[in-house]
């Protein structure tokens, strides 16, 4: 449906398209109604949200009205609207997102506060796995300010974005970015058995779960970022393997789960046999989000 043909044609004021925006966004199940329309013509207006309460009552010009509705038609698809503003916040940082790369969720931030309140080492060296718009790395970047980094993700595109996110948080000399497969971009690079950390929020929703995802979700959000396959554990099985040969004796791995998944993933360090499990974070939801393990000193050779 166009909003177009359901909002009244101009001239509008600011205050109109907020109401009418609102209404066209609850018909099409997107909520909060308002304050979506807000950002949006904010947006449009390069202004913040306050200022449009300042200027209630003035006029939108047609163009800007005309980008308005084109924006309200595409978040009632439940196009992202991340993707539209071009911005997310993670830890406290704006970073930039595009299609290119998965939306950051404030729950992944229980991984970051893991690393920093378990590092003991003064220098860390730290290896983020699937660093999609690099908001795992730059925030560790930004709180420990002696750290060396290593940011991998299989998508050039997604490392572009990265990229461009370490410039604007002035992050480039701690962050080495590199494209391939989990870790084994860094086999030329004479890191065995030296690394402080590795840290990955790795796809884990299985098959069966895709069906009762947002549709923000499973539309739009690329699918190699989120999809695990079969059954969600082997990814963190090539994982917890390729760490064993770049983790120092007493390094860490810290990996992101799936709702209801921690038992399992205890479950394959303690089938490795030199993994000490010492932290299961819980998120905003009191779900069990993270998982810490040490690396033991039998691994090597």
């Amino acid at each position: 449906m166009n909003p177009q043909q359901n909002l009244s044609p101009s001239p509008r004021t600011i205050g109109q398209l907020i109401c009418e925006g609102e209404a066209f966004l609850s018909q099409k199940g997107i909520h909060p109604g308002r304050m979506t329309a807000e950002l949006l013509l904010a947006l449009v207006l390069k202004c913040n949200r306050t200022t449009l309460y300042q200027q209630i009552n003035e006029e939108v010009a047609e163009d800007s009205l005309k980008e308005f509705y084109r924006l309200l038609e595409m978040r009632g698809t439940h196009y992202p609207l991340q993707y539209l503003t071009g911005h997310q916040e993670f830890w406290s940082l704006d970073l930039l997102v595009s299609p290119e790369v998965f939306i950051p969720r404030p729950d992944t931030e229980v991984l970051v506060e893991a690393v920093i309140q378990h590092n003991t080492a003064p220098n860390p060296i730290i290896v983020d796995l699937g660093t999609g718009c690099g908001n795992i790395a730059i925030a560790l970047a930004s709180e420990i300010p002696h750290c060396q980094i290593y940011a991998i993700d299989i998508s050039p595109h997604a490392l572009k974005v990265a990229r461009r996110n370490a410039q604007r948080h002035q992050v480039t000399d701690r962050i080495v970015f590199l494209e391939g497969d989990l870790l084994a971009p860094l086999e030329p690079l004479g890191l065995h058995h030296k690394i402080d950390w590795v840290v990955s929020n790795p796809p884990y929703i299985t098959e069966s779960q895709l069906y009762n995802l947002q549709p923000e979700v499973k539309r739009y959000e690329p699918l190699l970022s989120y999809r695990a396959p079969e059954g969600g554990l082997q990814i963190y099985e090539r994982i917890i393997r390729q760490s064993e040969g770049y983790l120092r004796e007493g390094g860490y791995l810290a990996v992101e789960v799936g709702a209801g998944q921690h038992q399992k993933i205890e479950a394959l360090f303690a089938q490795r046999n030199h993994w000490e499990v010492i932290d299961i974070r819980v998120d905003l939801g009191s779900i069990s989000r993270a998982v810490v393990a040490r690396l033991g000193p039998t691994s090597k050779g």
